[in-house]
């Protein structure tokens, strides 16, 4: 399939648009033969559910059954069960009448109906909460279908950490009951909240103590994007500078989402030659067209959330925010202040801590603020 701009910045289309992840996709398959669970987790926007995608175009040789959902969206257990049972029927089984009446027998807390999409015309399952009592059971009765299936199943839970927000505080253990008794699959509980994965899956009084392994996702190796880059535009016999590669590096923190959507608006750029200059000109057209976001954003903020932020901001990060030099230097208060903004500004995922360092998570809004605050 070819893509006008190969820079893409949502979705997952085939390994040509794909950059790398070679190593991870290399632990990561090896983990699912032998039926071993990751957490894995990096700050958003790096790539995580593109990586599992392009796992799962590999799998599909393997005739793996791979199933994944977004936990983002849900707030309780119920959530979790009718997303997870929607993933598992319309993703990993291939939809019959003699199965449908299957599924009617095995579910008590959901009514199963068969919906056709009328634009593709393809079949899905549906699910109607009937039983909130029930879910628990028919989430187990899936659990057990997939452990008696005689075929290999991976299963990807992203934004696991959200569990952490459900009013029902057994589900943990629950999990735990269910999981280390299935050998027939891989389970990666991915997050961009690393310290809540780590909680979950790393201190000895919670249920999942111990039943993942971990794996940071971290930022493309830059001379392998770097080459990636330069091959898109030579594809279509346009040169970029090496200068330029490097501003618009620095100017991202090598984050993918925001490598791509740069290197997406380049693209777009009528330059046949690429060079700082041209660089500098897109990023401040990307930039211009996220002011009212920006300015609407910092509205949300109260006076000291947004001081701290912009002090982040002009540090392009800081690895010790509670020191008397950076509170002094941008006279920001008392610590015990700055460290509840600070917590709140984390809670709210305005920032983020990666490496060592606590950086504004969203990489545009950090050069907004430091061209508006001059």
């Amino acid at each position: 399939m070819e893509i006008e701009n190969p820079f893409l910045i949502t979705g997952y289309v085939s390994p040509e648009y794909f950059c790398d992840r070679e190593e991870e996709i290399k632990l990561l398959t090896s983990r699912i033969a032998d039926s071993t669970h990751t957490a894995l987790f990096s700050p958003r926007r790096l790539g995580k559910t593109a990586l599992l995608q392009q796992l799962l175009y590999n799998l599909k040789k393997e005739k793996i059954k791979f199933i994944y959902f977004d936990l983002m969206s849900t707030n309780s257990i119920e959530d979790f069960v009718y997303h997870f049972a929607k993933s598992f029927f319309n993703q990993s089984v291939s939809i019959s009448r003699k199965y449908f009446n299957k599924l009617s027998q095995l579910l008590k807390g959901f009514m199963p109906t068969i919906v056709a999409d009328p634009g593709t015309g393809s079949i899905n399952i549906e699910l109607k909460l009937t039983k909130v009592d029930e879910v628990y059971n028919d989430l187990g009765k899936i659990f057990d279908y997939i452990k008696n299936s005689d075929e290999k199943y991976f299963i990807a839970l992203d934004e696991f950490q959200q569990i952490l927000t459900y009013p029902d505080k057994n589900f943990e253990g629950f999990l735990r009951s269910h999981i280390q008794f299935i050998n027939n699959a891989s389970f990666v509980f991915s997050g961009s909240k690393h310290h809540l994965l780590l909680s979950l899956f790393g201190e000895y009084s919670r249920p999942l103590w111990q039943t993942s392994t971990f794996m940071e996702l971290k930022t493309i190796d830059w001379n392998k994007y770097s080459i990636f880059i330069e091959s898109k535009f030579q594809k279509k016999g346009r040169q970029i500078s090496s200068d330029a590669l490097d501003f618009i590096k620095d100017s991202t923190r090598g984050i993918t989402f925001f490598v791509q959507l740069f290197c997406n608006n380049l693209y777009k750029d009528s330059a046949k030659n690429i060079n700082l200059s041209t660089a500098e000109k897109v990023l401040e057209q990307i930039v211009g067209e996220r002011e009212s976001y920006c300015i609407n954003y910092i509205e949300l903020l109260t006076k000291k959330q947004l001081q701290v932020l912009k002090a982040i901001a002009y540090e392009d990060g800081i690895e010790k925010p509670l020191s008397i030099e950076f509170i002094g230097k941008y006279k920001l208060g008392a610590t015990s202040t700055v460290k509840s903004v600070l917590d709140v500004l984390l809670a709210k995922d305005a920032i983020q801590q990666y490496q060592g360092k606590y950086y504004l998570s969203d990489v545009l809004l950090g050069i907004w603020l430091k061209n508006y605050f001059r």
